[in-house]
């Protein structure tokens, strides 16, 4: 599991998407990438076109590991085909009002082309102080290449 800054939530409301598969061809998804998510349905905040940047690395056995502010020691992605990676992290949620620790989930499933991807972002959080309620919303997720 990895931690995750509660306060972060809205502000990393991006991680999950899905979409068609790529052309065929190689896609090259090690980068860094500047997302902006809208919001499709659920609970959670709408974070508008507030950016958050992700770095896509190779783990070294044909998978990726995906990182962000918020994330210690980042999360595994999949690749679907050579232009699609998808995947599901699990991360205890710090709340910064109540530092009791809970977990939450992002998933994500992203499709690479022309220098950047396209997909949604589910996010789940639990219950805090900070977040009352606790949340879970899907997010239409737009990155592009540094």
């Amino acid at each position: 599991m990895r931690t995750f800054i509660a306060s972060a939530v809205a502000s990393f409301a991006v991680i999950a998407c899905s979409s068609s598969a790529g052309e065929g061809e190689a896609c090259d998804v090690v980068g860094t990438y500047v997302t902006t998510d809208a919001k499709q349905s659920g609970s959670c905040p709408d974070v508008g076109s507030q950016p958050t940047t992700w770095t896509i690395s190779s783990d070294g056995a044909g998978g990726y590991v995906v990182e962000t502010a918020g994330i210690k020691g980042g999360c595994t992605a999949q690749p679907v085909n050579a232009c699609k990676v998808q995947g599901k992290c699990d991360v205890i949620v710090a709340d910064p009002i109540d530092p009791a620790k809970n977990q939450g989930t992002i998933q994500y499933s992203w499709t690479f082309k022309d220098g950047g991807f396209t997909g949604s972002t589910v996010i789940f959080a639990p219950a805090s102080a900070a977040l009352k309620d606790g949340c879970s919303s899907e997010y239409v997720s737009t990155g592009v290449r540094r």
